[in-house]
């Protein structure tokens, strides 16, 4: 028994030092450097049917419209209802 755990130890330890070698087999790509801006975003303003966005990502950080969704989802800490 000792000796099977000793070949196993052994046979564990060889293949250990074999993976780092074989883990990468081809060369990575460099990435161009490629600056993508990000696609600009719609003023949240009322559209001719009446829509009004509610998603507070989507509308101009500090607006008055950015106020009232907060307002209304309650995401206002102790001044919310």
């Amino acid at each position: 028994m000792r000796a099977f755990v000793i070949a196993i130890g052994a046979l564990l330890a060889v293949a250990g030092a074999a993976l780092p070698a074989a883990a990468q087999t081809q060369p990575k790509q460099p990435k161009a450097d490629v600056k993508k801006e990000p696609a600009p975003r719609a003023a949240a303003q009322p559209r001719g049917d009446g829509y009004r966005e509610r998603l507070v990502d989507k509308l101009p950080y500090g607006s008055q419209a950015w106020w009232d969704q907060m307002s209304l989802e309650g995401r206002l800490g102790t001044d919310s209802p």
